[in-house]
């Protein structure tokens, strides 16, 4: 067996938000076209935002400005995952 040497955690890291954001574009592409940020969708007046980052339950969703994830959201709430 061959060992490879050890990259850093950051490098690991940015391989598995690479591939999170690699699934999320192939699956919603729309979501691309929301604000990246919250102060950019408060300038831009939306409602949502999609940071591209998974929630701290691993939801990789768009967030609204009072219900937060909405991965959560519909967890919650019991609602049909229609994502």
């Amino acid at each position: 067996m061959k060992h490879t040497p050890f990259l850093g955690w950051d490098h690991y890291a940015q391989l598995e938000a690479d591939r999170v954001n690699a699934a999320t574009e192939a699956r919603h592409p729309e979501w691309l076209g929301l604000p990246k940020s919250r102060p950019q969708a408060v300038d831009q007046g939306k409602k949502v935002y999609f940071t591209g980052q998974p929630c701290k339950h691993g939801h990789v969703t768009p967030r609204g400005m009072r219900k937060g994830c909405l991965g959560c959201y519909i967890q919650r709430h019991g609602l049909s995952d229609a994502l």
